[in-house]
């Protein structure tokens, strides 16, 4: 399991590997934040001194796509999430069962549990997994790649992790925000087309 021992860990989780995409394969830092993306999620923390200007922490003379366009604007379904040690575990278990490199499942909550839904070749599951959820019913069916979940809840240290989720149904975006060294930690994890899991 990945240990978080800073911000900076947090952040390269989100940071793309693809070197055809040059302005996304660095942190990026900009007045009270610290962003990447792999454009498929985005990590961002804020509460960090103040810059003048956005740059790379690298120093690279690149464009940093617009990050502030995708971060929802209109609210949605909020929640905790507690994800204990073994829960984490039993997550990363079941994704390296699934043999396909997106990592989809199907995701949502139903009576007040989670409920996480996979297959691969000639299996099918379901179940919480020991996610465990507080302050909402139920939340409709998204499709996720189940590793960006994982690396949003990390935990810093071997113990649980209590994050924030909300749901947005526009975009279908989840948006997890938790705290990391006193600093406000955020993931957007976009969602996956259902029909492709």
């Amino acid at each position: 399991m990945k240990t978080l021992k800073s911000i900076s860990d947090y952040i390269n989780l989100a940071v793309s590997k693809d070197q055809g995409r040059y302005n996304l394969t660095g942190a990026y830092r900009e007045g009270e934040w610290l962003v990447s993306s792999d454009g498929h999620r985005l990590h961002y923390v804020s509460g960090l001194p103040v810059v003048e200007k956005g740059m790379f922490l690298d120093g690279r003379d690149a464009q940093f796509p617009d990050w502030h366009q995708v971060v929802p604007k209109t609210p949605g379904v909020k929640c905790s999430l507690v994800a204990s040690v073994e829960a984490l575990r039993r997550l990363e278990a079941l994704c390296k069962l699934i043999d396909d490199k997106q990592k989809g499942v199907k995701f949502r909550i139903e009576k007040g549990a989670v409920i996480i839904e996979a297959s691969g070749a000639g299996w099918q599951c379901s179940g919480s997994f020991g996610l465990e959820v507080e302050g909402v019913q139920d939340v409709a069916v998204r499709g996720l790649n189940l590793s960006y979940l994982i690396d949003a809840l990390s935990p810093e240290v071997r113990r649980k992790v209590v994050a924030e989720i909300e749901f947005r149904d526009a975009n279908q975006v989840i948006e997890i925000w938790r705290v990391i060294d006193n600093a406000q930690a955020t993931a957007l994890v976009m969602p996956m087309r259902l029909d492709k899991i």
